[in-house]
């Protein structure tokens, strides 16, 4: 792809631009060198009937700068929350999309607390931003927020991603196999939850979370720039209960 194609697919819409002009220098860096190697008809912002988006691009997480004065934590209950998650997306039939909402409680930086929102598909999920918004507008405390989602093992039913589309190129890059890596759709869930919080003047200290399926939770802000807040392996129970 070339320097001209990568600015029209950027330029191609306000959501696009809002993303990119929201990154720090290393991740924008990072995004040009992957759109380089890949063809631009594959994006709908260059043809019609293309599968991807700007969107669609995976980013390596282990690549992405750290923010080492974070010290989110998650209770116990939440601990135990992810390891029945994971026995889920790593199960034929429940691996799909999971999304939720954490928040902690007053002055404390540890999740405790957690919403679920409807289930999402296999590749894609929603939050409830009308349920977001309302909470942000009418929230008086300081308190942390974290919007949850979990990245499924495919099993059976490859994704259509990138990454199966360009393994060689992506795999040069730190790109890791499917469900592996934070989409700039993740990036841009967490800039609008950002969006939210400071539109409303709230202190509010915001994240977003992933549960991936080989049972790596990452954490990561949009605040200034992206940069990777925590970092974690869960191991999968065998039990059934869920404890809140």
């Amino acid at each position: 792809m070339t320097i001209e194609e990568i600015s029209k697919i950027i330029n191609a819409n306000p959501t696009n631009k809002y993303i990119i002009q929201h990154l720090d220098e290393n991740t924008v860096e990072l995004i040009l060198e992957i759109m380089e190697k890949l063809n631009s008809s594959d994006f709908r912002e260059i043809s019609a009937d293309a599968e991807f988006e700007l969107s669609d691009i995976p980013i390596p997480y282990e690549k992405l700068q750290k923010q080492v004065d974070s010290t989110s934590s998650f209770s116990k209950g939440l601990q135990k929350r992810f390891k029945n998650l994971l026995k889920e997306i790593n199960n034929k039939g429940t691996n799909i999309e999971y999304p939720f909402i954490m928040k902690s409680n007053n002055n404390s930086n540890e999740y405790s607390q957690i919403k679920e929102f409807e289930n999402g598909g296999s590749q894609t999920c929603d939050y409830d931003w009308n349920f977001i918004e309302d909470f942000i507008k009418n929230s008086d405390d300081k308190i942390s927020l974290s919007l949850l989602h979990t990245h499924p093992n495919p099993l059976d039913s490859q994704h259509n991603t990138l990454f199966n589309r360009y393994p060689e190129e992506m795999s040069e890059l730190g790109v890791k196999p499917n469900g592996l890596n934070i989409s700039l759709a993740d990036v841009y869930a967490q800039q609008y939850l950002e969006m939210l919080i400071n539109k409303y003047g709230k202190d509010i200290t915001a994240e977003s979370t992933i549960l991936m399926h080989d049972g790596t939770l990452i954490s990561f802000s949009t605040q200034s720039g992206l940069s990777l807040t925590h970092q974690q392996k869960i191991e999968m129970t065998n039990s059934k209960e869920i404890i809140l």
